[in-house]
Order: structure tokens, then sequence, then C-alpha cells
């Protein structure tokens, strides 16, 4: 009597199915138009070729340089067309901008910056963070 060998196949793909399980791709989130960090990256004056360059600091530094003297409006912000985005006024003079720019369901991760201006509303600061979520 001969045996059948489930084992084999059930362990390859048992394999498989651990090394897809591992590894998590992160896709930009996009519409119709451009994808959601193109808009940002634009905002910050920058000219990244792919979301994997947007990082807190080179944020940070970009829009310090494009918003340095401007006046700060919850319009004057960036917001992205593709994802989610929002900007919202904590203080008179402290503005919170959060922005989902990549997914791999069912996270999506983006940047959180808060944007401080003097008492005339004068840009002052800017301190950009690295945000995650759980979308469900």
């Amino acid at each position: 009597m001969k045996r059948r060998r489930y084992s084999r196949p059930l362990l390859a793909s048992l394999a498989l199915s651990a090394a897809a399980a591992a590894s998590v791709v992160w896709s930009p989130i996009t519409c119709s138009c451009d994808a959601a960090w193109v808009a940002i990256d634009g905002a910050a004056g920058l000219h990244s070729n792919s979301p994997s360059e947007l990082t807190p600091r080179v944020l940070a530094q970009g829009f310090a340089k494009e918003f340095r003297g401007r006046k700060l409006e919850l319009d004057t912000l960036p917001h992205t067309m593709a994802g989610s985005s929002e900007c919202r006024s904590l203080w008179r003079t402290q503005f919170r901008c959060t922005w989902w720019l990549e997914e791999a369901p069912p996270k999506q991760r983006g940047f959180r910056a808060d944007f401080y201006a003097d008492h005339a509303g004068i840009f002052q600061n800017v301190l950009v963070s690295r945000v995650e979520r759980v979308v469900r």
C-alpha cells in the first residue's frame, strides 16, 4: 500500500503564506490625479522622486523654507486631493495638518505637521512627525 505525501505541498504552501504575511508593501494613496505624496512634496518646495524620500526632517526643512515670512491661515496650508488630509487650528498661533499618504491595508501612514505662528500670524516654526493608523 502506497502512502500519499501531503506534507510537502502543505509545507510549501505554508512557507509561501508566511513569507507573504511577513512582507508589508506600502503603496501610495492615489485617485485619478497625482498620488497624495506629490502634493505634499510640492507644497514643501521639494522635487522628490518617490515617497520614500520624504522624511519628517526633509519635510520640516522644506515647509520652513516655503512658509518663512508668510502669514499662516487654514486655507494656506497644504491639502491633498487623493487620500485624506486634515488641517485644523489648535490655537490662534498653532495649526495641525495630518496627511495620509501610503497604505498597506488595514493600515495607513503619513505625516503630521504642527505649524507655529507668532501673535501676528506669521510663520515661526514647524515640527513634522510620521504617523500610522489602522483603518477599519
